[in-house]
Parts: structure tokens; sequence; C-alpha cells
């Protein structure tokens, strides 16, 4: 079997017309960013939910385009053709079941709560400084892995636009991210969002239908077609345990994603957040239906999988912007809109991961800190972690999707416990929520150190989290039994907040 090299899409001249749409989103990104810093220097309200300011259709796009990233719309697109499409229809129904319960049982109260962060939901709930620092580290953690992996669809972007190799590539469109996010926080993050997921959803529309119509066949003629070509990509190619992780990682990720929790928080009020999650959860699935298993599938028909596979399934989606479009102005508008969907996502992904340490972390150590210092530090996080970012992009992985994965479900072993726990169950304490943090996300790390660092045990893709989820849940539970039981005050203020949850529902 010959491995069909993907370089071709590097060679020759670079498009004037492609780069030139492309470099235009940049500067207006940039420019929003200048603006929007007039907004967010005063304080850490501003600069992490935007004044808490935001309506639904604002607020509908921008978690579209912040959840929908590049991993989406390119990792997801080369995980299902390398994967089948058995993997992107768990992935797909996962997420939108994950969405709906969340608007039920998670989003009304974080918005109730006030609360700007994952991380600053622990300390509201818990009151206990430990659970705040460590909750915090698992978010830099986590996100570092996070945001690494989309730098990588942002170099192949870059690659693909300026024909250079992947290395100069990345070099030139990660500054452009750090810069427009450190200078305008939520307002830059929420304005570009919105741009980006409307350019995200006309391409969910306008890159499968190029491909049936260029292809002359319908949706199900062409699943019939690739079934006869490359059997493999409609057959179950991954253990039982891998899509039962993988439905496990991404259905529990809507409760706790900090992105997915800092847009629930900015939103205008309760009936916005809990109305945003379940239509962003239809969205997200129709892109899987529409969008990843018709351009899979039309990758598949080109390259079959059982044959002549791809050497980098990630140019998959580029491969079939360039087989289907003759229109220069129409390649560079798909690119432009993957360049975007990477930065809707990175932006979210800083933005977080800077709460994590100059919102959560620094006042947790230092309790007297000025709003503006909390607005300053956020800053330089934003670069700092950008950079170390960067630098782990240099090597990436060859799956995308893989490799956020396991960064979100070290976070989701720990939190999702905790959350659920302190939210739906009056006995969860301090003692259960440090544990379930610790056996959860440490057992997750455990795992993946073992597996892939030193090659000691052998687990299948993405199956981790149904080891770790289930450890710290116990953990959760043996430590709210056997720790001193929350204080009057705590399951006063959680009485008050499940109160006001469904008495503002009802006046709604």
């Amino acid at each position: 079997m010959k491995e069909v090299q993907t370089t071709y899409l590097l060679e020759g001249n670079i498009n004037p017309i492609e780069l030139s749409i492309s470099i235009v989103y940049f500067v207006a990104c940039i420019a929003i960013g200048l603006w929007a810093n007039r907004r967010t220097a005063k304080n850490a309200e501003s600069f992490y939910v935007g004044d808490r300011s935001f309506g639904i259709f604002v607020s509908l796009f921008a978690a579209f385009a912040a959840y929908s990233s590049a991993g989406t719309f390119v990792g997801l697109v080369g995980s299902t053709y390398k994967l089948g499409l058995a993997y992107n229809l768990c992935s797909g129904l996962s997420v939108l079941f994950g969405w709906m319960f969340s608007a039920i049982l998670v989003a009304p109260f974080l918005r109730a709560m006030n609360i700007k962060t994952t991380p600053e939901f622990f300390k509201v709930r818990y009151e206990d400084k430990l659970i705040n620092i460590m909750a915090a580290l698992v978010v830099l953690i986590a996100f570092t892995v996070y945001i690494a992996s989309q730098f990588k669809a942002a170099g192949l972007a870059a690659q693909y636009l300026f024909k250079i190799d992947y290395i100069p590539a990345i070099s030139i469109i990660t500054p452009i991210i750090i810069l427009y996010v450190a200078l305008g926080g939520m307002w830059a993050v929420t304005i570009t969002d919105v741009i980006q997921g409307i350019g995200m959803a006309a391409l969910m529309f306008a890159l499968p239908i190029g491909i049936l119509i260029s292809n002359g066949m319908g949706i199900f003629e062409m699943f019939s077609e690739v079934g006869k070509s490359d059997p493999n990509f409609t057959q179950m190619l991954m253990s039982p345990s891998s899509y039962i992780g993988m439905m496990v990682t991404w259905g529990c990720a809507q409760f706790c994603l900090p992105h997915v929790v800092m847009r629930i928080t900015a939103a205008k009020n309760m009936k916005v957040a809990q109305i945003l999650l379940p239509v962003n959860g239809l969205l997200y699935l129709f892109s899987h239906i529409l969008y990843i298993m018709v351009v899979a599938a039309a990758v598949a028909l080109l390259f079959p999988i059982n044959s002549t596979p791809l050497a980098d399934s990630d140019f998959a989606f580029f491969i079939m912007v360039q087989e289907t479009f003759d229109s220069a102005v129409v390649r560079g508008i798909c690119v432009s809109v993957i360049v975007a969907a990477m930065m809707s996502s990175v932006d979210s992904f800083l933005l977080a991961a800077s709460a994590a340490l100059a919102n959560d972390l620094l006042p947790t150590l230092k309790p007297n800190i000025k709003e503006t210092t909390i607005v300053k530090v956020g800053v330089w996080a934003v670069v700092i972690i950008g950079v170390l970012c960067y630098v782990w992009a240099l090597w990436p992985p060859q799956l995308l999707l893989l490799m956020y994965t396991e960064g979100i479900s070290f976070m989701l072993a720990g939190f999702v416990p905790a959350m659920l726990g302190g939210l739906w169950w009056k006995r969860a304490n301090v003692l259960g929520a440090r544990l379930a943090i610790i056996f959860g996300c440490g057992s997750y790390g455990i795992i993946v150190l073992l597996k892939n660092i030193f090659a000691v045990i052998e687990l299948p893709t993405a199956s981790a989290i149904c080891i770790s989820l289930p450890i710290g849940l116990i953990a959760m539970i043996i430590g709210s039994y056997i720790g001193k039981p929350p204080t009057p005050q705590q399951r006063d203020y959680m009485d008050r907040l499940h109160e006001k949850r469904f008495g503002e529902l009802v006046r709604n």
C-alpha cells in the first residue's frame, strides 16, 4: 500500500487572490483588537466576559465559532477519513446531547453565579484555596495541549497560502492571534468570533454542495460509491471502548470546558445562556452530518484508505478545496474561513488559559490584587502561553483531533464529578472535590504517560477516560462521605441558587 504525499499542495506559485483575502482578514482582526482595547483595560469583568452584555445572536455565532474549531473543519475531516463514519457520528451525537444536558444541568447555575471561568466555580462553590490552585493548573495544562493542536491547523493553512514549510508558516500566523487577543480580550474575541462563525456556517454548506455538484451525485449515492471503493470507510475500525471514550469525552466536555463556560457567563442573562447551548448542539450535529461526512467521503473516493491513503490526512480539507473549486476567489475564501476557524478557537482558548492564570490562580495566591493588575497579567499570560504553545506545535502529532481530545479528557476526569456533584448533590464537600480532581485528573495523566511516553501499557484510542472518569466519581463520593459536610452557608447559597434558577426560568 503506497501513501499519497500531500506536498504537491505546497508547490507552485503563491495565489495572490487567496493570499490577499486572508491578509485583509488578518488586518481586520488586529484592528478589532486595537478598538476593543479601550473597553477591556479597565477591569477583569470587561477583559474576560465582555461586561456580560452579549445577546442571543452574538452569543450563538460566537459560541459556534469557538467550539467548531479548525479541529472540526480540518481535524475531524481528516479523522473521519482515516477512522471512518462511525467515529464521526459518535462524536457529533455526543456533542449534541452534551450541549442539551448542559443547558439543563449546568448552564443556568453558572450564569446565575456571576462567575467568569470554570476554576472560579470551584472558588465560589467550595471556598478552598487548594481546589482553586489545582483547578487553575489543570486548565492551564489541558488548554496548552488544546492550543498547540490548533496551531498545527494554523500552520497547515499558512503553508497552503504562502507555499512555505511548516515552521515558517506557523511562525507567521501565531503572532497575529496572540496580538489581537492580548489587545482586546473578550470583546475582540467575540466580535471576531461572530464574523468567523458566520463564515464557518456558510462554508459548512458551500463545500459539500460544491463537492456533490462537481461529482454529479447525491449524498447517499456518494456513500454507496465510497462503500464499494473503500469498504473500511463505512466500517467500525476502532475498538468499542474507543467509541465509548469519544462519546463520554465530547458528551461531558460541554459541562466544564473553560471557553464554553466563559461564553455562558458572558451572556446577557440566564435565558440567553440556556438557549444558545442546544441550538449550538443542533448546528454542530448538522455540520457533522452534512459537511464532515460529505467532505471525508469525497476524499475517500479519491484516496481509498485500503489502497492509496493520504500520508497526512489533516490535509484532506485543502485537497478537496483545490479539487472542487476552480475560482481562486472561492478557494481563498474557503482557506480564510479555516484560518478563521482556527483563530476563533485559539483566541477563546488563549483567553481561558489566561483567565486560569491571572483571574483564578493569581488572586488565590494574592487576595488583595487590583483589577487593573489582573488585566495586565492576563495580557502577558496570553503572550507567554501563546509562545509556549507555538514551541510545542513545532513538533505536532499526525491527527489533530486525538491530540486535543487527550487534553480535554485529562480535565474532564476530575472536573465533571466535582462540578456536577457541587451543583446537584448537597453532600458534596471540599474533600470530595479535592479527591475528584487529584484522582480523576491524576489517573488520566498517569495512564497517558504509561501509554504514550513509556509504552508499558496498551489501551484503545481515547478509552482512558472510561477508566479515569469513574475513578474521579468514586473519589468524589468517598471524599464527600468521609470529609466534613458543607457549611450551612454553602448549603444556603446553593439552595438560593436553585430557587433563583427555577424562578428566573418561570418568569422568562
